[in-house]
């Protein structure tokens, strides 16, 4: 188990030694940090994964009923944190898709509540 100190570290957190060695105040920090992460290192690895996430992931239209008089536009909502992309996808989906949508913005810092 590559983790194992880390592990009985974090398990037992007044042990000073280790298999015959002791346990350096570096290790237990990583202890923490690997077993109970602090919830900035949740946030950052959570944010580099979806990042990361999104630059591997092509976007697509599907295929919708257009509308006519008879019939409503379609509703697309498209939400999302600060910087995803929203505002450009908006802009791709009114010139690829004129005659099927039609664009009102909302911003968060518009919102009364």
């Amino acid at each position: 188990m590559p983790d194992y100190r880390l592990a009985v570290a974090y398990r037992f957190q007044r042990l000073r030694y280790l298999d015959r060695r002791p346990l350096t105040p570096a290790e237990k920090v990583a202890a923490i940090n690997l077993c109970d992460p602090p919830i900035e290192i949740v946030a950052a690895v959570d944010h580099a994964m979806h990042t990361s996430k999104r630059v591997f992931q092509s976007i697509t239209v599907a295929a919708v009923t257009s509308a006519d008089i008879n019939r409503p536009y379609p509703l697309l909502v498209l939400c999302g944190p600060w910087g995803m992309g929203k505002h450009d996808l908006r802009h791709r989906l009114l010139q690829e898709y004129s005659s099927m949508f039609a664009s009102w913005w909302v911003g968060a810092r518009s919102l009364v509540l």
